[in-house]
C-alpha cells in the first residue's frame, strides 16, 4: 500500500514578531487555505527577511516595510498588518509593486479605548497623586485640591475612529457631553492646531490619530 504524496502548499505566509503564546488560531486559517505558516518570532531579522523572498504573504506588527525592503518581496502578493492602520508600511511601493496592504480596523478596539477610560478617569478623579499623599500619611488631601464630577463636563474627541467612538461611551455614561472632529487621514499635530476650537470649550480632552509626525 501506497503512502500519498504530500501535496506542496498553494502559499507561504510569513508572521514576524507577534508575541502571542500560540499562533493556533493563525495556522489553522492559513493551513485550512491551503498554505504553510511560517513562524518567524524567534528567527534573526536577517533570516526572517530571507524566508520573505520566498512568500507570498507577510504579516507584521511593528517592522517597517520600506520600499527597499518590498523590493525584495518578489513573490508576496499582500502584506497585512496586525493593528489598525499601515503607517508601517510603505503602501505606495507595495502598490508599485503589485502587493495588497491591509490591516485590521477592529484590532483590540475595547482593550485601547477601556484603558484610555481608565487614564482618564485617573486624571479626573487625582487616583494617582491621591495615592502618592495617602502613602505618605495624608487623609483629608483634597481640601486644597478638590476633584470634580464629570457630570456635566466636556470631552473633546479628535480623531472619532473606532477608538473614538468607543472611548464616548463610558464617558457618557456617567453624564459627560462630547465634542468631536473626525480628521480623517490627518496627523496629529496638524489635527489638533485644526481643533483649537474643540479644544478650548472641553474639559477634558482625548485624541487617537495617527503618530506626531
Amino acid at each position: 500500500m501506497t503512502r500519498p504524496r504530500a501535496t506542496a502548499p498553494l502559499f507561504r505566509a510569513v508572521l514576524f514578531e507577534h508575541g502571542y503564546a500560540s499562533i493556533a488560531p493563525e495556522r489553522e486559517v492559513i493551513s485550512a487555505a491551503g498554505g504553510e505558516l511560517i513562524d518567524a518570532e524567534k528567527l534573526p531579522l536577517a533570516e526572517a527577511l530571507r524566508l520573505c523572498e520566498d512568500a507570498e504573504a507577510l504579516l507584521v506588527r511593528r517592522l517597517q516595510i520600506t520600499a527597499e525592503l518590498i523590493q525584495r518581496f518578489r513573490r508576496c502578493k499582500i502584506i497585512l498588518r496586525y493593528g489598525v492602520g499601515t503607517d508601517n508600511v510603505d503602501t505606495a511601493a507595495a502598490t508599485q509593486a503589485g502587493i495588497i496592504v491591509g490591516h485590521v480596523p477592529n484590532y483590540c478596539v475595547d482593550e485601547v479605548s477601556v484603558h484610555a477610560i481608565a487614564l482618564l478617569l485617573a486624571c479626573v478623579r487625582k487616583v494617582v497623586a491621591t495615592h502618592h499623599k495617602m502613602e505618605q500619611g495624608g487623609w483629608e488631601v483634597h481640601r486644597g485640591d478638590p476633584i470634580f464630577r464629570m457630570a456635566g463636563r466636556t470631552l473633546g474627541i479628535i480623531g472619532f475612529g473606532t477608538i473614538g467612538r468607543a472611548v464616548r461611551l463610558g464617558p457618557s455614561a456617567a453624564g459627560t457631553r462630547s465634542l468631536f472632529r473626525k480628521e480623517p487621514g490627518r496627523r496629529a499635530a496638524r489635527a489638533v492646531s485644526r481643533s483649537a476650537d474643540s479644544l478650548a470649550r472641553s474639559g477634558l480632552c482625548f485624541t487617537a490619530l495617527p503618530a506626531l509626525a
